[in-house]
């Protein structure tokens, strides 16, 4: 792609002006990358190299990807899934429309390590475009792993749905697993089905920015999510400006037991994981806590209760 330039001669002063970029295939100008007004560096776990060099489906059965975090424990944020965009008929309102898939996670304690029991419950997954990534948000599911594997895939539902496969690596080892029967799975290596994942990490406390898309206006904390929580939790907030931020939680009875956040913030919206440990990494117990938020030494402040349940 070569490097261009574009003067935009329409702003004004004193306002606020955005802009999104993104790529749009000069063959199919339906084909339009993602974009996203976030900066994170969530880690994503991906095994392909964003090239389909064929597809599978299963009908009537189901796949999934084999995932390894790289630390525990870990909140799945984000999947994405690289899809072929088939036609099927409708017969209920007879028209076409692309291959619909239930959008699965599973545990590794399958027979063998295969698939085994489901994190949650089935997506409905209505694709739309042709050849391309679809995004499915996880965020607002309590999708924690705290160790071993995990799997992602679909539930085919009888439209044939297809999924790029990625074969650039052949010693790529089971990672790709498939069952015509959405039980009996077996493992396949040589390539990889083209599932992504973005994870939280919740073992440390880093601070993850959000661009906002319109200014914020106000300070405000947010509701740790999920709440109750087991093995960790998020907590967001956003800064109207930049500010000499901390946040800490407190037990119950007033006592600091983690300092999540010190230090100088951007405006925006931020978000910051508590993996319910202490400042010396040992684990508290179940119980109702108290997180404050305090900008410029008190300036301004909020807290909100969470429990914790182990």
């Amino acid at each position: 792609m070569a490097a261009s330039a574009y003067l935009d001669t329409t702003l004004l002063p004193d306002n606020y002006h955005f802009w999104v970029i993104t790529a749009v295939d000069s063959s199919d100008w339906r084909y339009e990358s993602l974009y996203s007004n976030e900066v994170s560096d969530h880690p994503w776990l991906a095994y392909d190299d964003g090239t389909a060099e064929g597809f599978s489906k299963v009908v009537y059965g189901a796949g999934a990807v084999r995932f390894t975090p790289d630390s525990y424990p870990v909140k799945l944020e984000k999947v994405r899934i690289y899809v072929y965009g088939n036609q099927v008929y409708d017969y209920k309102t007879y028209r076409l429309r692309e291959a619909r898939f239930n959008l699965m996670v599973w545990d590794d304690d399958g027979e063998g390590g295969a698939p085994g029991a489901r994190l949650i419950q089935p997506i409905l997954v209505e694709p739309s475009g042709g050849q391309r990534w679809v995004a499915i948000d996880l965020s607002g599911y309590d999708i924690v792993v705290s160790d071993g594997e995990f799997y992602v895939g679909w539930w085919d539902l009888g439209d044939g749905f297809q999924i790029g496969n990625d074969t650039s690596d052949p010693s790529v080892e089971m990672r790709s697993w498939f069952a015509n029967d959405k039980v009996s799975w077996n493992g396949y290596s040589g390539f990889t089905s083209m599932i992504r994942v973005q994870v939280l990490p919740l073992s440390g406390t880093s601070v993850e920015e959000t661009t906002p898309q319109l200014p914020v206006s106000a300070f405000e904390l947010f509701q740790n999510h999920p709440n109750p929580f087991n093995s960790g939790t998020v907590i967001g907030f956003q800064l109207p400006t930049s500010g000499e931020v901390s946040l800490r939680v407190y037990n119950i009875l007033g006592q600091e037991i983690r300092t999540l956040v010190t230090g100088v913030l951007k405006p925006g919206t931020h978000r910051v994981a508590w993996d319910g440990r202490d400042d010396n990494g040992v684990a508290v117990g179940s119980g109702v806590y108290l997180y404050r938020l305090a900008v410029d030494g008190g300036r301004w402040e909020e807290t909100r209760r969470m429990m914790l349940l182990r």
